[in-house]
Parts: structure tokens; C-alpha cells; sequence
């Protein structure tokens, strides 16, 4: 179905989640897939493997542009050696940017595997590093009540509680690490 969905935001896109990985890791995105699904419903998801059927179709590089752009609230981007090296990867990335260049950086979660190199990441983008993290974390860290899901009004403000989630589990070393400034 086409449905749209409410959002935290006020705004009516189709998917309050878009999941982008490599094939490498579906298993585990499947898995984190599937934990979101309990709590957000299958219809806000976008998992690639169950909308196997839509996606069956000419011109699919537009279509999934359209997709991530503008039919999806929050982008999770799981970011890995094999990210970097997919076509199809370095085409939903470019939509990534694009929403950086117009300021919608708010709509992209970043979570890393791996340390490799990333084109267009630079060592000041915040991201979870979840290679230690059990998937339910990484479904709970998606959808918390400071997550940008949650929308403004939420129990803690969202820039702040972001922020500190993602200095404190990143690369940044903590001594680097400023206060958040509403702490």
C-alpha cells in the first residue's frame, strides 16, 4: 500500500524509517528490521525485502531516489567497507548528501560497523557505533523518546539527547568530546 503516514514532524511521508546497508549485512538489518517493525509497524518501514514486488520495475535508481528523498522522515545508513564499494549504495549516499547540501541532516541517522573510509563523511559527522551493540539497542537507539523521531516536544530536547549519544559512541575520543550545550 501507498499510505502515507503522520509523523512526529507534522509532515506526511510514506516511511517514518528507510534502511540503507549493503547486501553483506541484510542479516543483521533484517534482524534490526524486524525489532523496528514491533514497535513502528511494518507500513513505516522501508526494508527493501519487503517491498521486493514494488521495486520490480524499470528506472529503479529514480525510484529509490524518490524513496529515501522524499517518502521517507529518518534514513538509517549503516556504513561499512562494502558501503563504499556498492553501486547501489553509492546511489542512495548521493541522496544522503543532497539532504545534507539542503540542510536536512536532521533526517539521517548514521551507524557505522567499521572504520573504513566513507566518501563525504568527514571525522566531525556524529554517528552510533554499533559493532558491539546487540540489534535490539540499535532498534531501541532508532526509535527513543530523544531520537529525531520523536518530534519536537519530546521528553528531552532531541539536538541535545543526539548529541550526546552520538559523542559519547563514536570514534571522537571523550576528552575531545565538548559538553552538549544544554547539558
Amino acid at each position: 500500500s501507498r499510505r502515507r503516514v503522520s509523523t512526529a514532524h507534522g509532515t506526511k511521508k510514506r516511511f517514518r524509517v528507510a534502511l540503507s546497508y549493503p547486501g553483506e549485512v541484510r542479516d543483521r538489518v533484517s534482524s534490526i528490521a524486524s525489532i523496528l517493525e514491533g514497535t513502528l509497524g511494518r507500513e513505516a518501514i522501508f526494508y527493501d525485502r519487503w517491498y521486493a514486488g514494488e521495486l520490480a520495475r524499470p528506472n529503479l535508481d529514480l525510484y529509490l531516489q524518490n524513496i529515501y528523498k522524499q517518502d521517507s522522515e529518518l534514513l538509517v545508513i549503516v556504513l561499512c567497507a562494502e558501503y563504499e564499494a556498492k553501486d547501489w549504495c553509492g546511489l542512495e549516499w548521493r541522496v544522503v548528501r543532497e539532504l545534507m547540501k539542503h540542510r536536512e541532516a536532521d533526517r539521517i541517522m548514521l551507524l557505522r560497523l567499521d572504520d573504513a573510509p566513507i566518501s563525504g563523511l568527514l571525522s566531525i559527522d556524529g554517528y552510533l557505533d554499533i559493532a558491539g551493540l546487540s540489534d535490539e539497542h540499535v532498534a531501541n537507539s532508532i526509535v527513543s523518546p530523544t531520537s529525531f523521531l520523536a518530534g519536537p516536544g519530546a521528553n528531552n530536547n532531541s539536538f541535545c539527547a543526539m548529541y550526546s549519544l552520538r559523542m559519547s559512541l563514536s570514534s571522537v575520543p571523550r576528552s575531545f568530546a565538548p559538553e552538549p550545550p544544554c547539558s
